[in-house]
């Protein structure tokens, strides 16, 4: 009887690291942890992944992780990655990061990195974090934002007049022809 719970409990902690790990794959966020006692940096395998690394390339460990991880940084950025974890590690101050970050594989990615300190007796023991490859979303953002500059320029200079009304009926935005053919400025016709 005990060790039928001790099968079935392992089966259990079996599935939940297979679920955590797809949930973690599907989402393209995976966790790290710095033991500040052992020195010892700890990833997840979705972070492995997003620095294009496999497992075994990499022994777990202080060196060997941090400062390839901080290789995927440009230089300016790797400064301040590294000056909020040592906040974090000095003060327990958490930061919330997302940066442009190029693989060991050399794929050109945006990543978000977050982390917080673990305190024990008022005392930082470990920091743990996450980092999630945020890509796609900034690709959407970038050519939504692309798409909106240039629909305003057509807009803007538009032969034909182009008023922007909100839904009270407040003039927001008039390009040239609308002012022309108005007989009012720009300034006049948003008053």
């Amino acid at each position: 009887s005990r060790q039928v719970r001790g099968r079935l409990a392992e089966t259990e902690i079996r599935q939940s690291q297979a679920l955590l790990d797809a949930a973690q794959r599907l989402a393209k966020v995976g966790g790290w942890e710095w033991d500040l006692q052992r020195q010892r940096m700890t990833w997840t395998d979705e972070v492995y992944s997003i620095h294009d690394i496999d497992r075994g390339e990499l022994e777990p460990g202080p060196a060997q992780l941090m400062s390839t991880s901080l290789e995927c940084y440009g230089p300016e950025d790797r400064l301040r990655v590294l000056a909020a974890f040592q906040a974090c590690v000095d003060r327990g101050q958490p930061y919330d990061l997302e940066l442009p970050f190029t693989t060991k594989r050399g794929r050109s990615l945006w990543v978000r990195t977050r982390a917080e300190a673990v305190l024990e007796d008022g005392k930082v023991v470990r920091v743990v974090g996450d980092m999630m490859d945020v890509t796609e979303r900034r690709l959407a953002e970038e050519a939504r934002r692309e798409s909106e500059e240039r629909d305003r320029t057509i807009l803007l200079t538009a032969m034909d007049g182009y008023w922007l009304i909100d839904g009270d009926g407040h003039l927001l935005e008039v390009n040239d022809a609308a002012c022309r053919m108005s007989g009012y400025s720009e300034r006049e016709l948003l008053r």
